[in-house]
């Protein structure tokens, strides 16, 4: 391979790098914000973190809050009926 090739090839993986790198941090940092609103003082047992499958397309791919006793989902401090969600535990 010459010199531009390889210098393509470098640039291309530094970019691929921090694109991979930044998609995982977003994920980190959605499910850490759920995790800091599930630590309100009114949960008490039965609270889990969840990720949200299907429900209202803003919804879809959002990491909530699960209160099981007043079958709640808290996504980004906000309380919705968790009947209008589908979830699975994060």
């Amino acid at each position: 391979m010459d010199r531009k090739t390889t210098l393509l090839l470098l640039a291309l993986g530094v970019i691929g790098g921090t694109l991979a790198i930044g998609a995982r941090r977003s994920y980190a940092l959605k499910k850490a914000r759920a995790l800091r609103a599930s630590y309100r003082p009114h949960f008490s047992d039965g609270c889990y973190l969840v990720k949200i499958t299907d429900g209202p397309a803003w919804s879809i791919g959002e990491f909530g809050t699960f209160d099981a006793a007043q079958n709640k989902v808290l996504i980004e401090g906000e309380e919705f009926n968790a009947e209008e969600f589908e979830f699975i535990l994060a």
